[in-house]
């Protein structure tokens, strides 16, 4: 045995233990609590606390104790290990080792170890969580302490009444599971930790739902994890391009588990039982498989879930925020318009405005008429289209949600129906949630507002009438602010054009416009300059921004100062079609 001792923290001065046991080395000066007028849950447990350190558990505790335990076992239905166990955790207020209830009751571990049964039935009770804990001389062992809840009942002398987990059914458990997915994204681990361990004990409690039947199959609290977070994902994001569990995800939140490792080699390596036999698969994109993201599959959705099937009302509201680009985010950025689009944009600027909307959309409601505002912004690339939403956006404080249409589409029969429905829907939900109406882009929406196809033999020209009819028939009934960008007009379905009611055409910049453009993105060059520049090449503000950012390029590997013939150069390099180019401008160095 070793010589070495060291004091115990909290304990009486003097109580000292030999580091490699939890006997101690020198007998605590008695000291009994006073016996309370009446029992209550608070000085039952501050009795039997006080009693009970270094104690050692003799007749003499037990008989001393046996009013407080009798009052304690009838009020919280526990037994007398149990009830010790609560008081001694919620005088201590920390996660508890074996070795720490040895020590306060001065006795030796495996007596109390003993007991493990005990401590057991109080985890299953939700009383007590388990915390992997690796920094006692107990290290790497489980430890306890007192589930969220138990010390602010406990305190008031209210019994404390977990959670009922059992009996839900699915759509509830799948709603649950998408709130506590949103919870997994907290930068503070414990966060992470309880919402996983609420995952895991729902799904414990619930083995008459198909997903955790799938789940239940496995031994392994990493694996369990891993179908559960999966289904909670799709719970959160349904079949939208923002689904998918990455494997850096997974190692923030399931990293401490040895099993895990092993997890994720099979997983990356595509070995895994959940890939070979069809339950998970890594996600595709645009064609493209990610092998570092899985999804589950089609399979595993169809047969695990019967009555979920995700809709924006699932989705908790963490989630419908984070599909948002915020206005706060947008920075600001001076753009340059030929003289009727800029009035046309200063008016919707003012429409949009919180006042303004109000007050138009109470009188549009007045005479009985739609109160949705849908925008069509048409030109050619490079344009500033995009770019003004966004600025009418951050002008106008509305938050944006933007879609992809290009992850719309998906090969399964109907699906892509769904995804456009689910735009929708999550956009109301939207609409509810925040503060000010967000703002719905449709970008790049060239393919989707075309004419409708009348050759439907082909299964893609049914579905892209498909959608279009959805998105005709939503916007007919939209309360909100859309806004549709496309590079092609000439091909605009005729329906489309009636339901669009403002109709922004972005023209290529007049001379006197891209002159200002010149100026605005290379301030060195001088007035006169930008002017040969603008009436030179009939370039849009997208395509002098790229060969501004080329020649800021140029400075920086070369330290090559702005000059005529380098922009002359990047001019040339940007014109696709040479037939572009006027005849020579007489380029002469800037000064």
């Amino acid at each position: 045995m070793s010589n070495k001792a060291f004091p115990l923290c909290d304990f009486t001065e003097g109580f000292y233990f030999d580091e490699d046991d939890s006997l101690p080395m020198q007998e605590p000066e008695e000291e009994h609590a006073a016996i309370p007028d009446s029992w209550t849950i608070v000085n039952s447990l501050n009795y039997l606390m006080l009693e009970s350190k270094g104690a050692k558990l003799s007749d003499e505790f037990w008989r001393l104790c046996e009013p407080a335990f009798a009052f304690l076992t009838e009020k919280l239905t526990m037994s007398k290990w149990q009830v010790l166990f609560i008081s001694i955790m919620s005088e201590l207020g920390k996660n508890m080792s074996w070795l720490d209830f040895s020590r306060y009751l001065g006795t030796s571990r495996l007596s109390i170890m003993a007991q493990m049964d005990e401590m057991e039935r109080l985890v299953k009770r939700r009383w007590i969580t388990v915390v992997k804990y690796n920094h006692s001389e107990d290290d790497g062992v489980e430890t306890y302490k007192l589930a969220p809840g138990v010390m602010n009942a406990l305190s008031h002398n209210r019994v404390f009444e977990p959670e009922i987990l059992e009996g839900m059914d699915e759509l509830t458990f799948m709603r649950k599971l998408g709130f506590y997915m949103s919870k997994c994204e907290s930068p503070i681990q414990m966060e992470n930790e309880k919402a996983m361990k609420w995952m895991l004990d729902a799904c414990e409690a619930n083995p008459q739902l198909r997903i955790c039947q799938k789940v239940l199959e496995s031994e392994l609290e990493a694996e369990r994890s891993l179908m559960l977070l999966m289904a909670a994902d799709y719970a959160s994001c349904g079949d939208t391009p923002n689904e998918g569990i990455t494997i850096e995800y997974l190692d923030r939140l399931l990293d401490e588990d040895f099993s895990y490792s092993v997890i994720r080699k099979m997983l990356v390596e595509g070995s895994h039982p959940y890939i070979t036999d069809g339950w998970v698969e890594p996600k595709c994109e645009e064609g493209m498989t990610i092998n570092d993201q899985f999804v589950l599959s089609r399979r595993a959705k169809e047969v695990l879930f019967a009555e979920f099937k995700p809709t924006t009302s699932n989705l908790p509201i963490s989630n419908i925020s984070r599909r948002m680009k915020s206005y706060k985010t947008i920075q600001s950025k001076k753009l340059y318009y030929n003289v009727n689009e800029e009035r046309q944009i200063n008016r919707l600027a003012d429409l949009l405005t919180e006042e303004k909307l109000k007050a138009v959309r109470m009188r549009l409601e007045e005479k009985g008429m739609r109160k949705g505002f849908s925008c069509l912004f048409y030109g050619s690339p490079g344009t500033g289209k995009t770019e003004t939403a966004y600025q009418l956006a951050r002008l106008t404080g509305r938050d944006i949600m933007e879609v992809n249409i290009a992850g719309m589409r998906d090969k399964y029969v109907g699906e892509s129906e769904k995804n456009i429905k689910a735009v929708f829907n999550r956009y109301r939900v939207a609409c509810e949630q925040c503060e000010m109406m967000p703002i719905l882009l449709f970008n790049e929406a060239d393919a989707l507002i075309n004419k409708r196809s009348e050759n439907t033999e082909h299964s893609v020209d049914k579905m892209d009438n498909a959608m279009q009819n959805i998105i005709l028939q939503e916007m007919e009934n939209l309360d909100g602010i859309l806004i549709a960008t496309t590079n092609l007009t000439s091909n605009l379905d005729s329906a489309f054009d009636r339901r669009f009611l403002f109709k922004v055409e972005f023209k290529k910049p007049t001379v006197d416009v891209k002159a200002k453009i010149w100026h605005s993105m290379l301030e060195d060059l001088s007035s006169d300059d930008a002017l040969r520049l603008a009436n030179g090449y009939d370039f849009s503000g997208g395509q002098i921004e790229n060969i501004a950012r080329k020649q800021n390029i140029e400075y920086i590997l070369s330290g090559e100062k702005l000059s005529f013939e380098l922009l002359e150069n990047f001019c040339k390099e940007e014109l696709l079609d040479k037939r572009q180019q006027r005849s020579s401008v007489g380029f002469r160095k800037c000064h």
